[in-house]
């Protein structure tokens, strides 16, 4: 004869939720979806990344290591497939996303176009940054005259080859 109250286990720890089919329910995952620690993790990333940039170019090998292996290892973005005027002769990023703002401003383009486009920019930004630091590091180790370790010459071959 089998009881429907739940035993505690044999490490004294509460019983196991369990359905009617007797299977153990698993608790699921909100999958960090928590906004309020979500917006702060927001709001400190530029932050961290500026810092572990800074290591990186002052030496740390662990800085080094995770912006090669985190922030490279993705591949280039692709530029959308939009003709903006202007935007070619924007000097700087500031400027072009300017000219994107004003084209959708004025319905050259559409606002999906305009966000794909201010993304991809932000996206070609940020990999430039850190092709910078890759830069540094192989002129570092070239100026102290030291072997380039060997996943940071994988990590400059993938930078310099896109």
């Amino acid at each position: 004869m089998q009881t429907t109250e739940a035993q505690p286990r044999k490490n004294g720890r509460p019983p196991l939720p369990r359905g009617p089919d007797g299977q153990v329910i698993r608790p699921t995952s909100t999958d960090g979806e928590n906004p309020a620690v979500q917006r702060k993790i927001n709001r400190s990333l530029t932050k961290v990344i500026d810092a572990t940039i800074k290591a990186a170019a002052a030496g740390e090998v662990a800085a080094q290591r995770l912006l090669l292996e985190r922030g490279i290892a993705a591949k280039r973005p692709v530029e959308p497939k939009v003709a903006i005027p202007g935007l070619s002769e924007a000097p700087t990023a500031q400027d072009a996303a300017m000219v994107v703002r004003q084209a959708a401003a004025r319905g050259l383009i559409t606002f999906d176009d305009a966000k794909r486009t201010l993304e991809y920019l932000k996206a070609e930004l940020q990999f430039m940054e850190l092709y910078g630091v890759i830069k540094m590091l192989k002129d570092l180790y070239t100026a102290k005259g030291e072997k380039i370790p060997k996943d940071v010459r994988a990590m400059i071959v993938q930078a310099e080859g896109e």
